[in-house]
């Protein structure tokens, strides 16, 4: 059965053709150890094995290509193969490697699952222009990407430079591999209490990702359009030398953003800060405070999300409309559309390669499931 597909629909732009797409497995439905609990991150391994990070646990669970439970691996703590912040998973060779910024670490797991090291430094090196970097992703010629962790109060109405520093696993800095714009990512709410923190619901941000075998870097400039003229987002990709392969433009049609969208976020983040008990103020002032630090574009960013397959394939989530399906696009590894699809909102991706798509999805009482879509290109 075909679940969505994009191959009865004309493309909104371009000349993408649609693909097929069938939900065939299910992960983690059953009672018992293989039960899923919140999903962090997903990665497949070349066996079509697929790990999921589980943050509230501090585990990975795995499963096979039909979704039945394997094992699980980790637990909380601070000692070797333990967990206290599960972040990002991805491989060198046959290694999986597992991010954890609780720990400022990265630890490494061999083909049988079991504990093999880890990587740990912080470094504020000059090339870091004095933030202190962690170790992040661990890349393919072995070195590490630096992870910064930005205080937040840095990130508040401005815009910063991050640059993506590559150090050895002993933390010496080895080169930058590029640098990205850091904006409207997250809004501050004076309350009588203090300050609220919390991400910028209508971000357009640069998004990065690592590939899963470490291999390049993928960034995605989006920032919204300013008018309903034809815009672009720009989609860049680089080696570990520092080459780019990919430096593109993609013209799309921007999607204005709803008046009644814009007040109903800003007033589900006042209904939310009066609830939690954020002092005395009312619910009306809480809106106002809302709504000027809150960014609000004339037009949605053209790109909410990004995944990338082990097949160099770049998967792009499009503008987040409100709309029951949101559409997909996907491109090869040289940056040419393959094509676009349209999936459920609430299907949230986190694997995607020309053959398949592990995504979680959620039931009526909010437990996850891991779901596997065949895809089909036509």
């Amino acid at each position: 059965m075909c679940l969505l597909a994009a191959c009865d629909r004309p493309a909104r732009e371009g000349t993408a053709a649609g693909w097929a797409v069938t939900r065939d497995a299910v992960a983690g439905e059953d009672d018992g150890p293989g039960a899923l609990t919140v999903v962090g991150d997903v990665t497949v391994g070349a066996d079509g094995v697929v790990y999921a990070t589980q943050p509230q646990e501090s585990i990975i669970r795995s499963y096979d290509r039909q979704g039945r439970f394997l094992r699980e691996v980790g637990r909380e703590g601070e000692g070797p193969g333990e967990f206290d912040q599960l972040g990002e998973l991805g491989w060198r060779a046959d290694t999986l490697w597992v991010q954890d910024p609780g720990n400022r670490r990265i630890s490494f797991f061999g083909p049988d699952l079991r504990y093999v090291r880890s990587v740990s430094f912080t470094s504020e090196e000059p090339i870091t222009r004095d933030r202190p970097n962690i170790p992040g992703y661990a890349l393919a010629d072995g070195s590490v990407l630096g992870y910064w962790q930005a205080p937040l109060e840095q990130l508040v109405g401005r815009t910063v430079t991050d640059r993506l520093v590559r150090f050895t696993e002993a933390g010496e800095p080895a080169s930058v591999l590029d640098s990205v714009e850091l904006r409207n990512l997250f809004s501050v709410v004076p309350t009588p209490n203090g300050v609220t923190y919390g991400p910028q619901p209508y971000t357009d941000s640069p998004i990065m990702q690592v590939a899963h075998d470490g291999s390049f870097v993928v960034i995605v400039t989006r920032e919204a359009a300013k008018s309903a003229d034809r815009a672009a987002f720009g989609v860049r990709r680089v080696d570990l030398a520092g080459r780019v392969l990919i430096n593109r433009q993609y013209p799309y049609t921007p999607v204005p953003l709803a008046s009644r969208a814009a007040d109903s976020t800003v007033n589900a983040m006042s209904s939310t800060l009066s609830s939690n008990g954020m002092g005395r103020a009312s619910e009306a002032s809480l809106r106002r405070e809302v709504r000027k630090t809150l960014y609000i574009p004339s037009h949605l960013t053209p790109v909410s999300s990004m995944v990338l397959g082990r097949d160099g394939t770049i998967w792009l989530r499009r503008e987040r409309t409100g709309e029951p399906t949101i559409g997909w696009t996907v491109l090869d590894s040289a940056g040419a559309k393959l094509a676009d699809l349209r999936l459920p909102t609430s299907t949230m991706v986190h694997y995607a390669d020309r053959s398949q798509i592990w995504a979680v999805e959620q039931d009526s009482l909010d437990v996850p499931t891991l779901v596997r879509y065949r895809v089909t290109p036509r």
